[in-house]
């Protein structure tokens, strides 16, 4: 009997488990409804109905042998049935005892505990970098270009070319809205500045237009129209077939020898260009990557812009040759006869 009523409460369990453990189930009518459950597919509803449903059966099972063992007792005349019904009294009332002890002190510490919950909300995951300031990503050592973050050393070229003339490094750096790390290392007879300033990728960028658009106000021959190019690599840019971006930009005219550009900026690797009338070529890859392409344009005196991307076609730039103005003649003054030209701090005189 005991091993019936086992298998029964465990089937109670397991097959609507196996049913509704997918949560709702869609277009589902119950055949016959289920006390508690209220026609909802809902397999919390469920356990939390078969919960009450258990409660009310253990009682009622109490309650009823409670009754047949009182019904043996007054029926029975021989001393050991009736111990037996005693004691079968005894042990119901002590099972109904704990059944509804066990559901007031579960309601009392929390009410929660007689509601089973076994759906789980979705979690959610923050995939967003994290945000760092420029002070924290110096901290953590991770101040690098794939996080946004460039450190630029006090001595370098790039950070004398910014700021005021005779500025210190710390000026500079918050000038350009920077973190400046200051890192003094002793050594033996005394120390050396490796202080850095932390920029963001963006803020950079924004400091070489900067310079390369002084650069072109300063180079860029009266009347004609300048732009800067940048040196590039394998893919564009004006230094393809050349030695150096310098000796591309600046190192003469023609093939082998530059492009003729007015001006290079060693600390961006600029180049100043003159536009030239000639408009630009484009031409059609055979193969790719457009490597004989690439090599003709350069070949004949031109390059590949670094803004080309993807090829089939490429686009063969020419400029202008720069030439430099020459400077204006300084006009010689005639002193009369006997008297001679004095020139102090550029300012000249004729005087005996």
């Amino acid at each position: 009997m005991k091993s019936i009523i086992s298998i029964f409460l465990l089937s109670l369990i397991l097959i609507p488990a196996q049913v509704l453990a997918g949560g709702e189930v869609q277009n589902f009518r119950w055949l016959v409804g289920i006390p508690g459950v209220a026609g909802s597919s809902n397999f919390e509803d469920y356990i939390n109905a078969l919960y009450a449903l258990a409660i009310s059966v253990a009682a009622l099972i109490a309650v009823v042998k409670i009754i047949i063992a009182g019904a043996k007792y007054m029926m029975s005349d021989i001393v050991s049935s009736k111990s037996e019904a005693k004691e079968d009294i005894r042990n119901s009332l002590i099972g109904l005892l704990i059944i509804i002890g066990a559901v007031i002190i579960l309601n009392t510490v929390n009410s929660n505990l007689t509601n089973v919950q076994v759906t789980m909300e979705p979690g959610v995951f923050d995939d967003q970098p994290e945000e760092m300031t420029l002070e924290d990503a110096v901290g953590r050592g991770v101040c690098t270009v794939a996080n946004g973050c460039i450190l630029e050393p006090c001595n370098s070229t790039f950070m004398s070319s910014v700021g005021a003339t005779g500025a210190s490094c710390r000026q500079r750096c918050e000038s350009l809205n920077g973190f400046y790390n200051e890192v003094i290392t002793p050594v033996r007879f005394g120390s050396v500045d490796n202080s850095t300033c932390a920029l963001t990728n963006e803020q950079r960028t924004a400091a070489v237009g900067e310079i390369t658009a002084d650069l072109v106000t300063d180079s860029c021959p009266a009347g004609e129209t300048c732009y800067v190019e940048q040196c590039g690599d394998a893919s564009g840019g004006y230094r393809r077939g050349y030695a150096s971006c310098e000796r591309a930009c600046t190192g003469g005219f023609g093939a082998g020898n530059g492009l003729g550009g007015a001006a290079y900026d060693p600390v961006t690797q600029a180049c100043v260009f003159v536009r030239s009338d000639t408009p630009d070529e484009t031409v059609t890859c055979a193969t790719g990557g457009c490597v004989p392409e690439r090599n003709a344009c350069a070949s004949d005196g031109g390059y590949v812009p670094s803004s080309t991307t993807n090829p089939p076609t490429i686009v063969c730039r020419r400029p202008q040759e720069y030439v430099p103005q020459a400077a204006p003649e300084t006009p010689v003054e005639q002193c009369p006869a006997g008297q001679t030209l004095n020139c102090v701090d550029g300012q000249c005189a004729c005087g005996t």
